[in-house]
């Protein structure tokens, strides 16, 4: 039996293993919400510690099962990725649970399906074009409101599954920024008075469409069709937000109650 062969067996005895005595699950509230929705577009916005990254590296565990899956997540800069309990740190600690290999030269993990969830960067603006191409189910940001909204629109073009067995979707954590583009995106979730979300909006799922550079929003698909026609069906999206708090992170709170003096 060759080496790759045994490895490969391993990898899926591992996954069952994991699967027999082991429940991985986000958290009540917020956490659970985002990897709840059926959205398009999620974002999961709030302060520092409040679980947003850990609940973006959940979402893709739903599809390791299929061999055609693809996912890829980005942060802005590549040290952000490896930076000591950053994206990379946190997924060690996750995927390897279900058999992956991890691949640290190139910030990818292989999962006994052949399923591939993968770390990049897009430092530049121009860094999309390396993107050309591609074909990624689930497309990740952690912290949208560091990325361009250029970026961000030119990646939803790679946003798309050849298989059909998924339907193509992207999932976004931020942080509070009043002077990036994120903040007029959502801005019908938040309070404009104070700043802080509208907890009545909270995972409220509204609809866009582009014209040209302007984005025109409605409370359903059905209110873009009766504005734009048949083309809506196909080209509007869903979005939704949902804040989260270091007070929604329970588990933190509870091993580190310290941090959030340090925060304050």
């Amino acid at each position: 039996m060759s080496e790759a062969l045994k490895n490969k067996k391993k990898s899926a005895v591992a996954v069952a293993k994991a699967v027999e005595t082991k429940e991985i699950r986000p958290q009540d509230g917020p956490q659970e919400s985002f990897l709840a929705t059926s959205a398009d577009i999620a974002i999961y916005g709030g302060s520092a510690f409040s679980g947003k990254t850990f609940a973006l590296l959940l979402e893709p565990l739903r599809y390791v099962y299929n061999k055609f899956f693809a996912a890829v997540c980005f942060r802005r800069e590549t040290p952000q990725i490896r930076n000591p309990g950053g994206l990379w740190d946190e997924s060690m600690g996750l995927y390897p649970q279900f058999g992956a290999v991890p691949h640290e030269s190139v910030l990818e993990y292989d999962f006994p399906s052949g399923a591939k969830v993968k770390f990049s960067h897009l430092e530049q603006a121009s860094s999309v074009i390396s993107w050309d191409g591609a074909q990624i189910p689930l497309i990740m940001f952690d912290q949208l409101e560091h990325f361009e909204r250029s970026q961000f629109f030119y990646m939803l073009s790679r946003n798309r599954d050849p298989s059909g067995m998924v339907r193509p979707y992207i999932r976004a954590t931020c942080n509070p920024n009043a002077d990036s583009w994120l903040a007029g995106f959502i801005s019908w979730w938040i309070n404009e008075d104070t700043g802080y979300p509208i907890p009545e909006r909270a995972g409220v799922v509204r609809w866009f469409m582009r014209e040209g550079d302007v984005i025109v929003w409605g409370a359903s698909r059905e209110e873009l069709v009766e504005q734009f026609g048949d083309s809506a069906l196909q080209d509007a999206k869903s979005v939704t937000f949902i804040p989260g708090t270091i007070y929604d992170n329970k588990i933190g709170m509870r091993n580190d109650p310290s941090y959030l003096g340090s925060l304050k």
